[in-house]
């Protein structure tokens, strides 16, 4: 396919999210926006921002050192938007690590681990009279943007590519975005995900796979057409071509949990080595006994 049918769809999908966030997004009032500093949410803030004259509100948590609040910091300073930053401790996480599990209504160690950081810039957002958070959700599932994507196509399995793609949608769909709207419903937050609307998915699904990921001299270059897509919303170049930061880890709420993991085991069975105290099935039990109030 030509650089002019890529050009083509990159246009497309720029009406298509346009659209969405016309339709759904720009009449809501004391909306915020999940704001990582990465490829997909600085597409809807350029969006949302071309049919808003008022800055939207931009929301991002993680510990001290997150690499996703140096990001989202750093494209915030750029754009010349302020952000609000709301920074989390393990002992800010064992305090409401109930309720979270309560309110996502799961102890699945990835979902909780995602749940973490969202549950703080939640109550950030609550305390400014933000009653809707725009999400990025769905953009790397739909789009190509795992790690694991990218090792398939170096190894000429494109076929298991799609596969593992439409593995996470459904995941995606039946998991990990019900449990993050269970969240924010709780705290009486409505999440929006615009790249899960049925447009967006259903043209994502008709682009070929080379559009999306596809092995070049230099690499492999995951959510191809959403950098172009980028590229034409004119965003910083270091936006453009910034690297997946998977939640859990950028935002600092993997360690933390496996911390909290890690030293309720040793109090409980010493013997334990430090190594097991932090796996995922230790990690897993210690939730469970969290959400039973055993802890």
């Amino acid at each position: 396919m030509t650089a002019d049918a890529l050009f083509s769809n990159v246009r497309k999908l720029k009406t298509l999210l346009s659209d969405v966030v016309a339709q759904h997004l720009v009449s809501v009032e004391n909306k915020g926006l999940l704001f990582s500093g990465g490829l997909d949410s600085s597409i809807l803030l350029a969006l949302l921002s071309s049919h808003d004259s008022i800055p939207i509100p931009l929301f991002v948590s993680g510990t001290a050192s997150a690499k996703d609040v140096y990001a989202a910091r750093k494209a915030a300073i750029a754009l010349g938007l302020p952000i609000e930053i709301q920074n989390f401790t393990l002992d800010d996480v064992e305090r409401v690590l109930h309720t979270i599990i309560t309110a996502a209504n799961s102890t699945d160690v990835l979902q909780v681990s995602l749940a973490i950081p969202l549950y703080f810039a939640i109550m950030r957002a609550q305390k400014l009279g933000i009653t809707t958070l725009v999400s990025g959700q769905g953009a790397d599932e739909l789009f190509g943007g795992y790690a694991r994507y990218e090792r398939l196509v170096l190894e000429e399995e494109l076929q298991l590519v799609l596969t593992e793609m439409q593995a996470d949608l459904k995941t995606l769909r039946r998991v990990t975005y019900p449990c993050q709207q269970s969240l924010a419903k709780f705290h009486g937050i409505q999440l929006v995900a615009p790249f899960m609307a049925p447009s967006i998915v259903t043209y994502s699904q008709s682009l070929p796979l080379h559009q999306k990921i596809i092995s070049t001299e230099r690499g492999v270059i995951r959510k191809r057409i959403l950098r172009k897509l980028a590229m034409d919303l004119k965003l910083p170049e270091f936006i453009v071509k910034a690297p997946k930061r998977a939640l859990q880890y950028g935002s600092g709420a993997r360690r933390i949990l496996e911390r909290l993991s890690a030293r309720y085991w040793q109090q409980r069975k010493p013997s334990l080595l430090g190594r097991e105290t932090r796996s995922h099935t230790k990690i897993h039990q210690f939730l469970c006994q969290i959400q039973e109030g055993l802890s």
